[in-house]
């Protein structure tokens, strides 16, 4: 038994009873407050990655729409390209439509000046418009207030493909 007692580093029946009370409630302590701590920070990790689910779920959703919007937009066929006297007759009768009376002038077969005074609001609703549905960009646009009205001076440029 000797040489059992010189291969263990330790001898347990060296400590007298009341150390190894002490000792086993000191570790079974350490052991508690350990799975306390462990648990507590486990709930809170669980917490943390269900918030960042919900927002990559939501960022996805947002995502998923601009494709689907994107999709949308390439499926839908562009105007066609107007220039000269049938893009200026195009861009008065877009102007008729919105009652505004703003004169038009070609300036050259993919420019057009659009001037007079007009309500800013109808000016900027009309401008959208034929942006989008007779491919027309503002190469120039400069308004300013004049007794209740606006005066707007709108150079349109025929987009280039």
């Amino acid at each position: 038994m000797t040489w059992l007692n010189n291969l263990m580093p330790f001898d347990w029946r060296r400590l007298d009873l009341s150390r190894r009370r002490s000792l086993l409630v000191t570790v079974l302590l350490v052991a508690a407050i350990s799975v306390v701590a462990v648990s507590l920070w486990l709930r809170a990790e669980r917490v943390r990655l269900s918030q960042r689910e919900s927002e990559a779920e939501v960022k996805l959703k947002v995502i998923q729409a601009d494709l689907a919007e994107i999709e949308r937009l390439k499926a839908g066929t562009l105007p066609p390209k107007l220039n000269g006297p049938a893009l200026q007759d195009t861009v008065v009768a877009s102007l008729a439509s919105h009652r505004l009376s703003l004169s038009v002038v070609v300036l050259d077969a993919e420019r057009l000046r659009v001037h007079g005074a007009a309500d800013f609001d109808t000016v900027i609703r009309w401008l959208g418009d034929v942006q989008q549905s007779h491919r027309l960009g503002a190469a120039s646009f400069s308004a300013s207030r004049q007794k209740g009205m606006s005066a707007i001076d709108i150079t349109l440029i025929s987009d280039p493909e």
